[in-house]
């Protein structure tokens, strides 16, 4: 069972990182990428000492893509690469996109099982 909070961390974490760092670098053309960097190390790092477990991963996919959707429909930002109209080719941008925005925490859960294997070969 999951519950809310941690997929609230984890994308509260990703607009701290992404609203900050565009805010800060507003005046470059690569804003956005930066924006995104940011943002993902920003849910890793809260994602890890808040303890955002894999378990939220498929909830934290679902709330991506429908608020993703949402947001686009209602024409509040736009991409270069996608047309007016949902198609094929959006749900394709918008589901690799939805793997980049829960890659934290996947990270994390791989970090900690890393780092459970060391303290275990360590204490033996």
């Amino acid at each position: 069972m999951f519950t809310i909070k941690p997929v609230l961390i984890h994308i509260i974490s990703w607009c701290i990182g992404f609203g900050l760092t565009f805010a800060v670098t507003s005046h470059s053309s690569v804003s956005v990428n930066y924006g995104i960097i940011s943002g993902w190390w920003v849910a890793c790092y809260f994602g890890y000492i808040l303890n955002v477990r894999a378990k939220s991963v498929p909830f934290a996919y679902i709330v991506f893509v429908f608020l993703f959707i949402i947001l686009y429909v209602n024409e509040v930002f736009s991409f270069h690469d996608m047309g007016n109209e949902i198609d094929i080719f959006m749900v394709v941008i918008v589901l690799s996109q939805g793997i980049v925005f829960i890659s934290p925490i996947l990270v994390n859960e791989i970090t900690r099982i890393i780092e459970n294997k060391c303290i275990t070969n360590r204490s033996t």
